[in-house]
């Protein structure tokens, strides 16, 4: 990521890819975890809750239209260009 930059209709296929997978492996973290036992593992969940609190908008949901914008000019045979 930068100021400047090139997604061509040939990589954008890898870039929502990459995105996709990132997403699920976040997600995947978020779910299946077991409840603290002790004081520290209590201490790490509320540090844990607290972070989850400050992030109100999640990386599905702040990739979305970039995902969008990516398969639209893919299936368009046009690069996504910003700051150039």
């Amino acid at each position: 990521p930068g100021p400047t930059g090139i997604v061509t209709a040939a990589q954008a296929a890898s870039a929502v890819a990459a995105l996709k997978a990132e997403i699920a492996q976040r997600e995947a973290r978020g779910q299946g975890e077991a409840e603290p036992t002790d004081a520290d593992g209590a201490r790490a969940q509320a540090e844990k809750d607290q972070v989850a609190h400050q992030e109100l908008v999640s990386l599905r949901q702040r990739a979305a239209p970039f995902i969008e914008l990516l398969e639209r000019s893919a299936a368009a045979g046009k690069d996504v260009v910003w700051g150039v």
